[in-house]
């Protein structure tokens, strides 16, 4: 018995609770802190109260582990994918190179249709391998400053089509830059959903870093 109930005195507990015979109800979370007696067969005791709620608490904690554990697999593999780019940027000895190596990666582990690369006029950066950025869509794409999911429009479906992809696809924006150059990327999924608007943007800014480097490494 704790002190409280002593101070207020054991009789006193008990015609309380026996006037509100639906006390725990609104106050379950005391249940899984005492030690309650079975009842009578047939009824549906305290105790038995109190075990439904420690399987319902077991039930959330194991869903959460699952959840963590899907997650970080998930992450894992990202971290992978991640890894076998950065080697393979590391290995590029030219620009063209770079590029090549960048659009390979990334179309193979990140299942994508496709990705565009355009730097803005006036760089030192002069590649053989590298389209004009043509379209009214570059000059705002060469202007951001983190990594963003852009949404659909006329301008990018149009860029999208003149590079053989799909209208309805959807595209991830990433920057470049570099001390002598600045462009920006665009990632290619498939589907419409692909990237969707509230999914995060760190390792999309880490892939605009990785290349970037490489960028200005390969020079």
């Amino acid at each position: 018995m704790s002190n409280a109930f002593i101070s207020l005195g054991e009789e006193t507990v008990a015609e309380y609770l026996a006037e509100h015979p639906d006390f725990f109800v609104g106050h379950e979370s005391l249940l899984l802190s005492m030690r309650l007696p079975h009842t009578v067969p047939g009824a549906v005791s305290l105790v038995e109260r109190q075990a439904a709620l420690l399987r319902e608490r077991v039930g959330t904690l194991e869903k959460t582990l699952r959840d963590l554990h899907t997650q970080a697999h998930a992450n894992e593999r990202l971290a992978a994918r991640m890894h076998q780019l950065a080697l393979a940027l590391i290995a590029a000895g030219s620009p063209c190179e770079v590029l090549e190596a960048t659009r390979t990666r990334l179309c193979t582990d990140f299942d994508l249709a496709g990705v565009l690369i355009g730097l803005k006029e006036g760089h030192s950066l002069i590649m053989p391998c590298l389209t004009p950025a043509q379209g009214e869509l570059w000059p705002a794409l060469f202007a951001l400053k983190a990594a963003q999911i852009p949404r659909t429009s006329p301008a990018l479906r149009e860029l999208l089509v003149a590079h053989g992809l799909p209208e309805t696809a959807s595209v991830a924006a990433i920057p470049l830059r570099g001390t002598s150059f600045s462009g920006a990327m665009l990632l290619v999924k498939r589907e419409p959903q692909g990237f969707a608007q509230d999914m995060g943007t760190l390792f999309l800014e880490q892939i605009g870093d990785l290349v970037s480097a490489a960028l200005a490494h390969a020079q």
